[in-house]
Order: C-alpha cells, then structure tokens, then sequence
C-alpha cells in the first residue's frame, strides 16, 4: 500500500520542528534515516529517500515498517531553511544511491552538507582492516580483502547500534 504523502513540492505547508530519526533496516544491516516533520496544524511526515522511491514524503507508520523508531535530534532554529531545501530536493527528481542515500540526504536538508556516518564508519573500518591485514597476513592480498571486509563490517554495525539507541 502507497502511503506517500503527494504534494506539489511548492505546497509543502510550515512545520514548528523537525526531528531526525532512525529504524533498522529490513536486512538488519544499517539504519534507516529520515526527518519528521511535525506540522503547525498537528499533522506528521516524514522526509527520507529510499531505493524504491528516491527523496519523498511518507506518513511515519510507512517509513517505519513496523519497526521500532528512534529519535536523534530535534530542529528548532532554521526550519525555513530546512523547508526550502526539503522542496529543492522534491523538485530535483533525485534518485538513491549509496552515495546518495537516506542519511545522505536528511544531513543534506539539516546541515547544507551530505553525510553519512554509516558510509564513513565503514569506509574508515575498511581501510584500517585492509592495511591491518596487509601488515599481518602471510598472503598479503587475502589478508588486506579478510581485514577490510571484516573491521568494515564491524565499524557499520557499531555505527548502526549507535544511531539506534
């Protein structure tokens, strides 16, 4: 069931906060990023990209699926701000990618920047990993793939752990 919230991007109405928040994603991997909106008139969305749909707007039991959801950091200040960029992106016709994604693109309407912790946690576990296992193991290359893969994947699910508490 399509639960989007369809709007002219134009149309997006005032909001009196955001508040990042997060939920595990189905492969139980990484965590699921978005923006809820909590409109002046009471109303909620939330703003977040996915694979399925790119950047939009979806009730909050949508963006959950089920799952348990957790709050990370409340805006206040700047909503204007936040609200223009939010329509900029809506009407851009952006589509996701890991170098796009969900974290991507809430840090993007938040902060004026593209981050995601989860990409650089694992980037940088990988790394440390590959040059760990370069200088320990007896075959070089295996030891560099066995390293980066395993320290990458541990560096992600603590990164995770963390935006879920």
């Amino acid at each position: 069931m399509d639960t989007s919230i369809h709007l002219p991007a134009a149309a997006l109405p005032d909001f009196k906060q955001a508040t990042k928040i997060y939920r595990e994603k189905a492969s139980g991997m990484v965590a699921h990023a978005g923006l809820l909106l909590e409109f002046l008139d009471g109303h909620t969305a939330v703003f977040h990209n996915n694979p399925e749909k790119g950047p939009h707007l979806s009730s909050l039991a949508e963006f959950s699926e089920g799952k348990t959801v957790t709050k990370k950091g409340r805006y206040q200040n700047s909503l204007p701000i936040i609200k223009d960029r939010i329509i900029s992106i809506l009407g851009q016709g952006r589509h996701y990618s890991i170098f796009a994604n969900c974290e991507h693109i809430v840090s993007e309407v938040t902060h004026g920047i593209a981050q995601s912790p989860q990409l650089a946690a694992t980037a940088t576990g990988a790394t440390i990993g590959a040059l760990g296992g370069y200088m320990l193991a007896d075959n070089k290359k295996t030891g560099m793939w066995i390293g980066g893969l395993l320290v990458g994947i541990l560096a992600l699910q603590c990164s995770k752990n963390e935006l879920l508490r």
